[in-house]
């Protein structure tokens, strides 16, 4: 008999204890709904960010398009062609996915024409004159 009392009130307590611990209310601080500008902030950078890489690639491939040109005008090299026309086929591969962190890769291409092919070429030109 000693045991049920005791298993009772053990029992009755865990049950009041349980009980008590949710039955008072406490008001959250409440859901702080983000505005449309700071939740859309991100996404519309990296649509500027692409926008404005694609204005880049744009203009690469405007003067891939000149310097072919040129090319063509002065001493036509095969080799020369081919890797420009390389390029400018990338180029138009990748201008319609998503170039927001396209801008290292587009400096790169820019950079490759502007400091290798190119002087490669007039050292080209240079020696068969």
């Amino acid at each position: 008999m000693k045991k049920l009392l005791l298993l009772l009130v053990v029992a009755f307590t865990s049950i009041s204890y349980s009980q008590n611990q949710y039955s008072t209310y406490r008001p959250s601080s409440g859901y702080q709904a983000e505005s449309f500008e700071s939740m859309s902030s991100v996404p519309l950078q990296m649509r500027n960010r692409s926008n404005e890489n694609l204005k880049y690639l744009y203009n690469i491939k405007g003067w891939i398009a000149k310097v072919k040109e040129k090319i063509n005008q002065t001493l036509y090299i095969e080799f020369y062609i081919q890797n420009l026309d390389k390029i400018y086929n990338y180029l138009t591969s990748i201008q319609d996915k998503d170039l927001s962190n396209a801008y290292q890769n587009l400096h790169d291409i820019e950079d490759f024409i502007d400091n290798q092919l190119i002087p490669q070429y007039v050292e080209e030109v240079k020696k068969k004159n």
